[in-house]
């Protein structure tokens, strides 16, 4: 069976899977122990992002 009849299946497949990309980052980073920095780094990201999305005129999801 395809994703092509229902392409929002495919949208949450892609959404877990960047979820579990970050939650693998970010229980590195603790155990090593430079989870401050990409505390920020993330931070500054998601600003940059809502900027980015407000300037293009999208609504938040």
């Amino acid at each position: 069976m395809s994703n092509t009849l229902h392409p929002e299946s495919s949208e949450k497949t892609t959404r877990l899977s960047w979820s579990l990309t970050f939650l693998l980052i970010a229980l590195i980073a603790g155990v090593l122990g430079i989870s401050k920095i990409f505390f920020f780094i993330f931070l500054i990201l998601l600003i940059v992002s809502a900027i980015v999305t407000a300037l293009r005129g999208r609504p938040p999801i």
